[in-house]
């Protein structure tokens, strides 16, 4: 298949925003040159701080709902009216970094903004000062993850199934225009961030869920280093991933990845480090015929290595794809009989499962990670550091495979020993093996971020500590 190029299509966003960002996720404002610094404690103050527990039951099922990017998320129901809620705790004790508590600090301060269907919505925020918890509580969402939803709940009807994919898109792109509007950077556009609400079984409602790497953007403010999402970077802009100042157009770059992901079932990248390479040159593979003009210029504008070239949320709304005559172009187009072929059905499934697979692999690795000693979690981080510095695919990566043999070379036989036996029964399980075989999912091509795992490591180990 050949691949395309981000087009140089003029610029779409002539004025440079006075705020950037760095890689590190300081925001400045480019005519003082020096930001302020956020104050976590003025925002922790400002919360309810009566005891959760009288206004909410927390389930005593041990299995929480999901695992955000700083915290975990359990179920709950409310003393007042029996409802069900969903409860994210979030650790911002003594013991926790500057990072956690910036985190907490701005994943509160950015979903008190937020009022729109496509987000999930925050009901309270409390602050228990004496456990240095911040708990935050949000409406309990009944439905797939958007991967699970594609992959296996998508409408049998092909007019229906392709009219569900342009309302997702849509849905998106208003989501993130919202938070634009509201001065919040998401940061962090991924599947995995993302459910699909189903009421009366035809309305379908996609929400953004995890706010923990997002960041306001007020100028006079200076926000602390965050951690990115783990795994692939695919979804990250091009900026990003080079370390250069990033603004509201990197996650235009997530909307365009997403939404090609969305409407093909497959991602524009590689799922591999040659991948990367593929992104941060601007190619990618093009739609099929299919799809139309409006179609292929919508992820053209949005895919595109320089950040100025990509539209805004508010012109990404004004395409004509996402018109009404946009969705008529693609029932037509995606009610072709190639998406009913189920060759196409299986490759979207294992598309999928491939990224819900990178994402469990991931957290299989630091819970084991978790369980070294502080020395010898030093000298693996040491290691793996200097393993990403001196190889050719560098960007602060390492493979799945090299985390294996740093485990191995320094004496930790039985935790490599159980990674590999868990990264081979995972997709054993999920009919994958034949994916991992060709180069998808092997230990040579799933990648992870070093710092991003380290400090994800990091935090399982403190949390550990503390219980």
């Amino acid at each position: 298949m050949g691949l395309c190029f981000s087009a140089d299509n003029g610029d779409n966003n002539k004025r440079r925003p006075a705020v950037i960002m760095s890689r590190s996720g300081h925001l400045v404002d480019e005519k003082k040159g020096l930001p302020d610094r956020v104050s976590t404690t003025v925002i922790f103050e400002s919360l309810n701080k009566s005891p959760l527990e009288q206004h909410y039951t927390l389930s005593k099922d041990r299995q929480p709902l999901g695992q955000g990017n700083q915290g975990s998320v359990k179920l709950a129901t409310s003393v007042l009216d029996r409802k069900e809620v969903a409860v994210k705790t979030l650790d911002v004790g003594m013991f926790s970094s500057a990072l956690a508590r910036t985190c907490a600090a701005n994943e509160v301060t950015c979903l008190k903004r937020m009022d729109h269907p496509n987000i999930v919505r925050m009901l309270d925020a409390f602050y228990d000062k004496s456990k240095a918890k911040v708990h935050i509580v949000m409406e309990r969402l009944n439905g797939p993850r958007m991967t699970r939803l594609l992959a296996t709940q998508m409408p049998q009807d092909p007019t229906a199934a392709a009219q569900l994919r342009h309302k997702l898109v849509l849905q998106l792109v208003d989501a993130v225009a919202y938070m634009h509007s509201k001065g919040v950077i998401y940061r962090d556009l991924h599947p995995e961030n993302t459910m699909v609400s189903i009421d009366d079984i035809t309305r379908y409602t996609l929400k953004i869920i995890d706010f923990g790497s997002a960041l306001p953007l007020e100028r006079s403010k200076r926000l602390g280093e965050q951690v990115p999402q783990l795994g692939s970077s695919l979804f990250q802009a091009p900026e990003v991933e080079e370390y250069q100042t990033y603004g509201q157009q990197a996650d235009m770059w997530g909307v365009g990845v997403f939404a090609y992901l969305i409407l093909t079932g497959d991602m524009p990248f590689s799922h591999n480090i040659h991948g990367i390479y593929q992104a941060l040159r601007g190619e990618y593979y093009p739609l099929d015929d299919r799809f139309g003009n409006d179609a292929r210029d919508f992820i053209a504008k949005l895919i595109n290595v320089k950040p100025r070239k990509r539209m805004n949320a508010s012109q990404c709304r004004l395409h004509r794809f996402l018109r009404s005559h946009g969705e008529e172009g693609l029932v037509r187009s995606l009610s072709s009989r190639t998406l009913a072929d189920p060759t196409a059905a299986t490759k979207r499934l294992t598309a999928f499962d491939s990224i819900d697979a990178q994402v469990t692999l991931t957290r299989k690795c630091v819970d084991e990670l978790a369980m070294l000693s502080s020395e010898q979690f030093a000298v693996i981080r040491q290691w793996l550091n200097m393993v990403s510095e001196i190889n050719a695919h560098s960007m602060g990566m390492c493979t799945f495979g090299e985390l294996l043999d740093a485990l191995e070379a320094n004496g930790h036989t039985d935790i490599a020993r159980s990674l590999k036996a868990f990264h081979e029964t995972m997709l054993e399980e999920r009919g994958l093996s034949n994916a991992a075989k060709s180069s998808t999912l092997s230990a040579e091509s799933v990648l992870f971020r070093t710092d991003d795992l380290m400090l994800a490591t990091e935090k399982r180990r403190r949390n550990q500590q503390q219980q």
